[in-house]
């Protein structure tokens, strides 16, 4: 890059040094010559006998209090006589200033010197003189006038230079200074952000003045004081004027920021005036908040409940995340102030613990100078809740408003809605629903639910309604949970028993005879219980609440069983009749539907005073047992009068109390008199055993002439009675055999021995014995006790089995025992465990497995439905269409399964874990992505610009004290797009080697897109190392590839930059300016901080070092003429590498003399003129050297010295009667030589 040529102090003046009267209009003998001013040699304007020299000027600016024009220059008079400078506007002379020779004894110095041949030094009088009565743009002339000479004095000349018109111009003021869109006070330092040239978002910088300002309007230049590794540029550049209105851009690369920057900035006026400087400061200057953490929800103060708020600080230009930041945290009207510190990533957290309820702001404010309020700020709204609103929450029942936690009913084979409605100021207003399902497993009842369970619903003012849609499956009990989106806490459960819900009433018995008061007799009421629904209307229901309210104010609650019966045995206190009423109930918050039973009683009855009644030479119990028969058996019924009773010898009959209930029982003699001897009258009662039907029925007896007759209610049972009854677990039912039963811990269940339909055991006691581990043992109690008599009708008789609180496995048999019939069931094995499970958890693959590598782990977590607990040794199967595997738990109820599918695609892979409880199967599926190739080979890198490579196939070699960019891509529809990848690092750590990677740092996961990223690092000289670089994606299990690294000295792989090298030829008092670009002979990427030394013979060896962009310069003046070189040298005493840059000094030029055989002639004759170039320092003749002619009125080719320094130039005289014909040669000592001899024209005789 080019060192700038700071564009300041600026004269008005062309070529006022006179380094080649450029700008100048001249007339008579001119030239240019040099001496020794001081210690430089110095360029003056030689002009000798009325020899002029004039120049226009504009003046810029209004002059006064804040502008002003001062006239310089230096003019030793080398003349008897005075010489002239003027100042004239058009015709108008506005400043003479006499230029007065020097005293005596400097005149005869002069002369001495011409005589002699020594060189004399230039002893200038130094001029100065304001230029008043001027305005703004008015046009000057500069004339300088030199003294006639007398006709023999050829040396005679007044000797001027530095001629100079400054405008002086008061200090800037200024009212701003723009940065960007940040107006900062005058005075104030700039705090300007490394990154913005990466970023490609350069600062603008702007000033503005005060309005009258006199700098408002002229040019400006702004230029850099010890800027760092001459990193920051400018646009225009250093030192270039523009408009002070305009606008400058500053770009500034990531340079090392681990340490600050600081270098001042300063403006200079292209005219005279002090440099406005401006202090700077580099650095992560201007801060952004990101991947801000907001309030989750709103905190209730009733539980004391607080909310997380987070930000990460990270710098605006690149990125990268700022560590060590105090973030301070306000709250506005609380006056809470805390302040935390960021982590090495950037983070800070901050739990906000709220005092009161209502809406606040949270503010999150950190330092960040860049900003003209010193700070970046984030503000976060608060919702803060007196009260939790959940117990407000209410729904819509049957029009009816009721409490969310009120008991729900959804009805089996319908479709329920749970609707909630919403105040019109609620508290959910904005937010988002979704409900939860707990208990019975939705699908296992057939119930779908719309919205889905745990999809997010948003919550407005109008009602908002799940719909349960039900098949009429199997009752079961479940809660329904919301989560609010801004609420911390669930819910309270709303509990739900889904059930044939809506019912009728369908048949009924009425009672089955008269009831004898006296004798305690019982009668048998019976109501079936149907459903009532759109679908299945009709099926009987179990479990229906019915309540029996007899006359005495008693009720008897009991429920519906087999094909939804129930029953009571209804013992009369009073004889007459009575009305006993049933009311029936789906559950108990339903409406009531009411059956009433009429009885009639009879106060007592004769017959029990005249005949006993037996079966098979047996009383029977009519007010128990009754008549109990056996299928498949004949039995003899037989009435027995007692003795001397009145009834001998009278007639009687058997006959079926109404009409006959075809059940398979065939009385003998029915409804045949015979005499009732003293031996009693008897009747077969036979029945098929394949051809009859297990019932209650109902004989009567007849005596003639008696008007009461005898009820004779009976039992036909099977032969075997385990058929007569079910087991019932809940809803699980099992036969009274030795097939085991699941029982749960955790669990509380209802054990029920439920007779068939119509049952003939109604009325009979039962009992119940508990074998093997006892309850005791088990943890575990049973209601009502084992010991209490308990009477079997139509619903069954239950017992609670409370293993809620029982933690080991244990086995025990229930007997069922009907004592009335002598009879004992097979003892009913029962297995308690974690029986009824599900999957709670079933964790999809994290990663896309690669067909033909390591299988991926699929896990599936099963808990017990009642414990709510992991359980272990659960087997888990596994299935994905094609292979499988039963894969059992471990003891945290974790089953996992290597799935290594043959074939790409998506694959659906099922868990299914099935539960002895009941013999569900609970499932769930999951899909994984198998890829036919690893992503990873189409990983690509670029490393510092070069072109891509496979990642992990080529090594790179970063040298110490550098910066690396690494460009990662992938091939076209790569599978890494879209997953987040991390840089991870092998090998030596970053630390050891002094590495550092900017934003994206190392082990930072960010998504990979079709463009690609960039990694840049740095890398401090500590020591050399190896190391490597590899990706983690996190849809992949394995590590892509490792790239290798090796760490060196940067001297290692230094180069010079190629360059064209061309022999350069230099006048005397040019300057020699190189600049040498270091790169990287991997990457050829300039490399900053590398020591360049230089050498030549007039310089001898200097080092310097290569700034940011790899540019070292040198700047020198040779003053050895002839060949030479300027050798550059990079690298150590191991490798190194040298660029020669070879050039030619031409010796210093002097004209010696300028003379003419015939200076004057007749117009149109031929003259001619000498001049003889010789080298200042040796006085010898120069051969070749260039000669540049110059006459009033025609253009004169140049010509070249001879091998005796004399060039010659011939034309012909016309025009001007005196013109000064002008030899200028350059490279003299001080630039341009230039001397004029006066030619004369001769008038043509007339």
């Amino acid at each position: 890059m080019d060192e700038p040529a700071i564009q300041a102090n600026e004269s008005l003046v062309v070529d006022g040094d006179f380094t080649r009267l450029t700008g100048w209009k001249k007339g008579g003998l001119v030239g240019i010559s040099a001496d020794w001013y001081g210690s430089e040699r110095i360029n003056f304007l030689e002009a000798s006998d009325g020899g002029w020299v004039k120049q226009t000027i504009k003046i810029p600016l209004e002059p006064g209090i804040n502008a002003r024009y001062v006239l310089s220059f230096l003019c030793e008079v080398r003349h008897v006589q005075s010489g002239w400078m003027r100042i004239l506007r058009e015709k108008d002379e506005l400043l003479a200033i006499e230029l007065k020779p020097g005293g005596t004894n400097r005149l005869d110095q002069v002369q001495s010197s011409l005589a002699s041949g020594e060189p004399l030094d230039f002893v200038p009088i130094e001029y100065a003189q304001d230029l008043v009565s001027v305005a703004q743009d008015d046009e000057l002339t500069i004339e300088i006038t030199s003294p006639k000479n007398d006709p023999s004095d050829r040396q005679s000349k007044i000797c001027i230079t530095r001629v100079k018109v400054l405008v002086h111009l008061t200090p800037l003021k200024l009212e701003k200074m723009q940065l960007d869109e940040q107006t900062l006070l005058p005075g104030t330092p700039l705090y300007l952000c490394l990154g913005t040239k990466e970023a490609g978002l350069p600062h603008q910088l702007k000033f503005v003045p005060e309005s009258d300002n006199i700098w408002l309007g002229s040019g400006a230049s702004l230029n850099a004081d010890l800027n760092p590794q001459e990193a920051v540029t400018a646009k225009p550049g250093w030192g270039v004027n523009q408009s002070l209105e305009s606008a400058w851009l500053l770009d500034i690369p990531r340079i090392d920021d681990r340490q600050g920057h600081e270098f001042h900035l300063s403006l200079r006026n292209r005219y005279s005036a002090i440099p406005y400087a401006i202090p700077v400061l580099l650095g992560h200057h201007r801060l952004a908040f990101t991947d801000e953490r907001e309030a989750t929800h709103y905190p209730v103060l009733e539980y004391a409940q607080n909310v997380g708020l987070g930000v990460r600080v990270v710098s605006y230009y690149t990125g990268q995340p700022m560590a060590g930041h105090a973030v301070i945290w306000s709250v506005e009207g609380q006056g809470l102030k805390e302040s935390t510190v960021t982590d090495e990533n950037g983070w800070c957290d901050y739990v906000y613990e709220p005092t009161a309820a209502g809406g606040f702001v949270v503010t999150a404010s950190v330092a960040s100078p860049y900003y003209a309020d010193g700070v970046v700020i984030r503000t976060f709204p608060v919702t803060v809740l007196a009260k939790d609103p959940w117990p407000e929450l209410q729904t819509v029942v049957d029009g009816r408003l009721t409490a969310w936690e009120a008991q729900g009913y959804p009805n089996r084979g319908s479709a329920h809605p749970v609707r909630l409605r919403f105040a019109g100021n609620s508290l959910f207003a904005g937010t988002e629903l979704s409900m939860i399902w707990q208990g019975d497993s939705a699908a296992q009842l057939g119930v779908d639910v719309s919205p889905a369970l745990d999809t997010p619903v948003p919550v407005t003012l109008a009602d908002l309604v799940w719909m349960l849609t039900s098949e009429d499956r199997i009752d079961g009990r479940f809660q329904l949970i919301l989560r609010c989106s801004k609420l911390l806490h669930l819910s309270p459960p709303k509990p739900m028993s889904l059930a044939r819900n809506r019912v009728k009433i369908g048949k009924v018995h009425e009672a089955n005879k008269s009831p004898i008061v006296d004798e305690d007799e019982s009668v048998l009421l019976r109501v079936q219980v149907l459903y009532e629904a759109s679908l299945g209307d009709g099926a009987p229901v179990s479990n229906a609440l019915v309540d029996w309210r007899t006359p005495e104010g008693e009720v008897i609650k009991c429920v519906t069983g087999a094909d939804g019966w129930a029953s009571l045995l209804y013992a009369p206190k009073t004889a007459g009749e009575v009305v006993v009423t049933a009311s029936i109930k789906a559950h108990p918050e339903a409406v009531s539907l009411n059956r009433d039973f009429t009885v009639h009683a009879l106060a007592t009855s004769p017959w029990k005073s005249h005949v006993k009644i037996l079966l098979d030479g047996k009383t029977v119990d009519l007010k128990s047992v009754g008549v109990l028969c056996r299928q498949g058996h004949t039995h003899t019924l037989k009435v027995e009068p007692v003795a001397n009773s009145p009834w001998i010898g009278k007639f009687i009959k058997l006959k079926w109390r109404g009409v006959d209930p075809d059940i398979g029982l065939t009385p003998s003699d029915l409804d045949d008199y015979k005499a009732l001897p003293e031996t009693g009258a008897e009747w077969t009662l036979d029945s098929a055993a394949d051809n009859s039907t297990s019932s209650l029925f109902d004989l009567e007896l007849h005596l003639n002439g008696e008007m009461s007759v005898r009820a004779l209610p009976g039992r036909l049972l099977a032969a075997d009675l385990n058929k007569e009854v079910q087991l019932m677990l809940d809803q699980v039912r099992a036969q009274l055999d030795d097939q085991f039963l699941y029982p749960c811990m955790g669990a509380i269940h209802h054990f029920k021995i439920l007779p068939n339909a119509l049952s003939p055991l109604v009325g009979l006691k039962t009992e119940l014995k508990w074998t093997g581990d006892s309850a005791e043992k088990l943890n575990a109690t049973i209601e009502p006790a084992l010991d209490v008599v308990r009477i079997l009708d139509d619903g069954g008789v239950a017992w609670t089995l409370d293993f809620s609180a029982s933690e080991q496995r244990g086995r025990f048999d229930l007997t069922v025992g009907l004592p009335e019939l002598d009879f004992v069931a097979v003892a009913k094995p029962m297995d308690l465990y974690h029986n009824k499970v599900r999957i709670q958890t079933l964790l999809e693959s994290a990663v896309d497995l690669v067909v033909g590598q390591e299988p991926v782990w699929l896990w599936a977590r099963v808990f017990s439905h009642f414990t709510g607990r992991q359980v272990g040794q659960a087997n888990v199967k596994w299935w994905d269409g094609v292979d499988g595997g039963i894969q059992p738990t471990d003891d945290e109820g974790w089953s996992r399964f290597p799935f290594a599918p043959k074939t790409a695609g998506e694959h659906s892979v099922t868990a299914l874990v099935d539960s002895n409880f009941d013999d569900y199967a609970d499932s769930s599926s999951i899909q994984v992505k198998a890829l036919a190739r690893d992503p990873w080979d189409g990983l690509m890198v670029s490393y510092e610009g070069r072109p891509p490579q496979a990642w992990g196939e080529k090594t790179y070699f970063p040298r110490r004290k550098g910066m690396y960019t690494l460009r990662v891509t992938a091939a076209q529809n790569s599978e890494l797009f879209n997953h987040q990848l991390a840089l991870g690092m092998t090998g030596t750590g970053p630390a050891q080697l002094g590495l550092r990677f900017l934003e994206p740092v190392l082990g930072k996961p960010i998504p990979f897109g079709t463009a690609g990223f960039d990694y840049q690092f740095t890398v401090d000289s500590v020591v050399d190392g190896s190391f490597g670089l590899c990706f983690a994606s996190n849809r992949l299990a394995n590590l892509s590839p490792v790239n290798a690294m090796s760490l060196g000295e940067g001297s290692q792989v230094v180069k010079i930059a190629e360059r064209q090298i061309l022999n350069q030829t230099l006048f005397w008092g040019d300057e020699v300016f190189e600049q040498i670009t270091v790169v990287s002979s991997v990457t050829d990427q300039p490399m900053a901080g590398m020591t360049v030394t230089l050498s030549s013979p007039d310089l001898g060896e200097v080092t310097t070092e290569s700034n940011f962009y790899g540019v070292a310069s040198i700047r020198f003046v040779p003053v050895t003429p002839g060949a030479f070189e300027l050798t550059a040298t990079v690298g150590d005493a191991l490798y190194s590498e040298s660029l020669s840059l070879p050039f030619f000094l031409h010796e210093p030029r002097q004209i010696c003399s300028l003379t003419s055989p015939n200076p004057s002639g007749k117009p149109g004759d031929p003259v001619s003129a000498v001049v003889n170039v010789v080298s200042a320092l040796t006085g010898e003749p120069l051969p070749d050297v260039e000669v540049e002619w110059e006459y009033p009125d025609r253009i004169l080719a140049p010509t070249r010295t001879d091998i005796h320094g004399d060039a010659r130039v011939q034309f012909r005289l016309a025009g001007k009667q005196r013109g000064a014909l002008q030899a200028s040669v350059k490279g003299g000592l001080a630039g341009w030589q230039v001397r004029s001899i006066e030619f004369v024209l001769v008038p043509n005789a007339d």
